[in-house]
Parts: structure tokens; C-alpha cells; sequence
């Protein structure tokens, strides 16, 4: 049991055992289990009709696969409903999918097609025959699946749309840049240094001579936090919000991603845990037409990103140590991590 006070001018952050203990790193799967995760854009998927990805391989070790019929997309259990042979390993064109192991095939849709060697078997097929299905939501030209079956979780996306009406999201590159990284480190570690504003004089020299830090600030949504950065330089303002000088803005979508928008686009960052100590990040970005992702420089996204990284590993270090448990949060800096605490908190007790 971990309790997370309300009232963050009282709160303590999260003890040290939430970071190191299996049994606190096993309890989160619920948390991911009730999430909802972007997969990629619509427009990655223009020439494809099967697209199979994994949901956090080694966290969940769950085989999905996306499939798209004319203009309708579907998200489906990857595994064949005879004997569990994995349907698909690679992206395709393909009409059907079909197992390699005793030749079942099913529709796009999921719907079971043929399965030789079932001609005499009695009240076949059923409803079990054909693929699960997984709720799948377009929002804005990307994908959002969940491995919840309650489509109203999607819906609190709508929050972003109310705070960035006239982002053009129809001129994104259809091509983004994407990377990787494994950090050795907890999955909810990376999201903390994410969640707040007060290291960056301290520790992104660069960023912090692009904006205005006595300016920044936090709003807590539901199952959201945002993060708004005030520019310094008129260039590097974002013209299509309803506000004026703005750097960035920062979303959290609850647990584990970020949609960071910026003047030339969107970056974004997904924390796919493995192991209590080590972290995927899927690095996205999608720039929009005509604009470039600022590099050689100080405060460019990947100088930003290494920085970020060294502070995290340092923590991931000393949270082992016998001297800390637990400390309190700035209730004027760390809004958004004490959210964040409150919601993991809630999650798993």
C-alpha cells in the first residue's frame, strides 16, 4: 500500500521501493493493461494492410496486429485461435491472414475464413474461432489502441484538441524520423524528470537560454498534464495557439507518453518498460511541411533528450541508497509529478 497525500503542500513522492521492488513493478501491468497507446499515423499505413506490432513485448507479451479494409482500421490478437501460432511477424500487403502452421485464415476483419481440417467438427465455427478484437481509435491521423475494451477512455485526447483547435495535423510528414533508446533505469523515473519544469535551469543550459522558466507553467487535466513553455525569441514561437509566445506545449498522456508540440512540429516520446531497471524510449518525430527540427544546437530535442537521460540514471542510482526513502514535492514546481504519483498510487492499491 502506497499513499499519496492530496494535498501536495503535505505529499511525499513515491518510496524508493516503488522503483526497486518486483512485486510494485508486476502491480503496474494493470496500469498499462487500462492505458491507451499510440501505435504510429494513418498516413504510415497508406501502402500496407497488416501492420503486426507488440505491446510492450516483454512487459506484457501481448501480439497484436494491425489490419486495414478500405478506409476502416481493426486491431486484433495477432494468434491463431486453433493452436496459438503467431499470424504475422512483418508488415504486408497481404489480403488474408493466414497460419503457417496448419493453414487457418481469416479476413482483415478478424473473421475466421477457412480452417482446413475442421470439415466434421460439430458446432464449428463459433464466435471463439474468429480474433479478438482490440479498441483502436483515430485521433487527429493517429492510431490509439487499448487493451481495455472501454472506448471512453480515448475521449480524454479531446482535452488536447480544446487547448490546440488549429494545430495542422493534416500537414505532417508522412514520413517521420523515428529512434530508440534503452536506458537502464525505471519506467516511472523517466516520466518524473518529464513531469516538471524546475531542473531545466540546472540542467538544460540551452533550453533554458530559449525560454522564459519564471514563466513556465503546469495544469493538471484528467489523466493529462501540460506543461507550457514561454519563448524568448519571437522565431522559435508557436503561431498556430490561441495564446501568444509560446515555446512548447507539453502533454502527459497517462502513464507513459509524450506529445510535445513545438513551431516546426511534433516530437514524441513513448516509456515501454522491460524490467524494473530498464526502460525502452520510442522517439518520434513528425515535422510539419516547410519546417525543420532545429539541430547544432544546445537546446535541439536530441541534446535535450541525452541530458534528460544522464539525470535519470543518476536517480535510478540513488534511490538504491540506504539513506533515501521518499521526499516532498515543490508545490509551486512539481504539480505535474505529484499528479503523476497520485494516479500510479490510486492504480495500484
Amino acid at each position: 500500500m502506497i499513499d499519496i497525500d492530496k494535498d501536495i503542500n503535505k505529499a511525499k513522492t513515491l518510496p524508493s521501493k516503488f522503483y526497486l521492488d518486483d512485486v510494485f513493478f508486476n502491480k503496474a501491468k494493470d496500469i498499462f493493461i487500462n492505458s491507451i497507446q499510440m501505435i504510429c499515423s494513418e498516413n504510415e499505413l497508406k501502402n500496407i494492410s497488416l501492420y503486426p506490432i507488440s505491446y510492450f513485448p516483454e512487459y506484457l507479451n501481448e501480439s497484436l496486429v494491425l489490419s486495414k479494409k478500405g478506409k476502416d482500421f481493426y486491431c486484433m490478437s495477432n494468434v491463431c485461435t486453433h493452436r496459438g501460432h503467431l499470424l504475422t511477424e512483418c508488415n504486408s500487403n497481404n489480403k488474408l491472414l493466414k497460419c503457417r502452421y496448419h493453414g487457418r485464415t481469416f479476413n482483415l476483419n478478424g473473421k475466421l475464413k477457412q480452417a482446413p481440417g475442421f470439415e466434421n467438427a460439430t458446432d464449428f465455427p463459433s464466435e471463439e474461432d474468429n480474433l479478438d478484437h482490440n479498441s483502436i481509435y483515430n485521433w487527429n491521423g493517429f492510431l490509439f489502441i487499448s487493451l481495455n475494451q472501454n472506448k471512453k477512455i480515448f475521449k480524454k485526447l479531446n482535452q488536447i484538441d480544446k487547448i490546440l483547435p488549429n494545430f495542422r495535423y493534416n500537414d505532417l510528414s508522412d514520413n517521420p524520423y523515428r529512434n530508440e533508446y534503452i536506458i537502464d533505469c525505471h519506467w516511472a523515473l523517466y516520466c518524473d524528470n518529464y513531469l516538471e519544469g524546475f531542473h531545466i535551469p540546472y540542467v538544460h543550459k540551452g533550453l533554458n537560454s530559449d525560454m522564459d522558466w519564471t514563466k513556465y507553467e503546469t495544469h493538471i487535466l484528467d489523466d493529462i498534464v501540460l506543461q507550457k513553455a514561454i519563448s524568448k525569441d519571437p522565431e522559435n514561437m508557436i503561431s498556430y495557439g490561441d495564446e501568444n509566445g509560446i515555446y512548447a506545449y507539453y502533454f502527459f498522456i497517462f502513464p507513459n507518453i509524450m506529445l510535445n508540440y513545438y513551431k516546426w512540429g511534433i516530437s514524441i516520446n513513448i516509456v515501454e518498460p522491460i524490467a524494473k531497471d530498464r526502460t525502452r524510449i520510442k522517439y518520434i518525430i513528425y515535422n510539419l511541411k516547410n519546417e525543420k527540427t532545429p539541430s547544432n544546437s544546445s537546446s535541439s530535442v536530441d541534446i535535450v533528450e541525452i541530458e534528460d537521460q544522464r539525470v535519470v540514471l543518476n536517480v535510478q542510482k540513488g534511490i538504491q541508497s540506504r539513506h533515501y526513502n521518499r521526499g516532498r514535492f515543490s508545490p509551486d514546481l512539481e504539480k505535474g509529478v505529484h499528479y503523476f504519483h497520485r494516479l500510479i498510487s490510486e492504480r495500484i492499491n
